[in-house]
């Protein structure tokens, strides 16, 4: 079967979103249990995500917001791209990919030499999209996630 491609617009993060942004997370989390950590990071993203020196993105399909991404910057060159989330009804139109592209490209914008993110191997599809965006999987420790459920760490290398 072939992906139906969707014209879709990515925009920043702004207060009106934070509700989306918490929806379109819970939804996929409902996979899996989120620590305090993470809930923290969903239910307050400007002061969690934003403030930190991240950044917040948006899908939007005729004016309808389907998913959305976040860039968690853990230092100067090293940023983490975390909560990732597609409505399941717009899933397999490159909403995805479109989102992860803008992770990377603010990423390198902010002089990023690496960029990672936690995944689970239960989430085939999103693994090997990471895949073809050059991400390798490298040493995965359990105890310094704080999303629960999660098996992968991949770390992708900028120019």
């Amino acid at each position: 079967m072939e992906a139906i491609t969707t014209s879709v617009e990515i925009i920043d993060y702004s207060p009106e979103y934070q509700e989306d942004f918490k929806n379109l997370n819970m939804g996929w989390m409902d996979q899996f249990d989120m620590n305090s950590s993470h809930r923290a990071m969903i239910e307050n993203p400007e002061e969690q995500i934003i403030k930190k020196g991240g950044s917040i993105f948006f899908a939007e399909v005729d004016g309808k917001i389907v998913g959305t991404g976040a860039l968690l910057r853990e230092s100067n060159k090293l940023y983490e791209i975390a909560n990732m989330a597609v409505t399941p009804q717009y899933q397999g139109r490159h909403i995805g990919k479109a989102l992860l592209k803008k992770a990377i490209d603010k990423a390198v914008q902010a002089g990023a030499k690496q960029v990672y993110l936690i995944t689970s191997t239960k989430l085939k599809t999103s693994v090997e999209m990471y895949r073809t965006f050059g991400f390798r999987e490298t040493l995965f420790d359990p105890e310094m996630s704080i999303y629960d459920g999660s098996d992968v760490k991949m770390v992708l290398n900028l120019k």
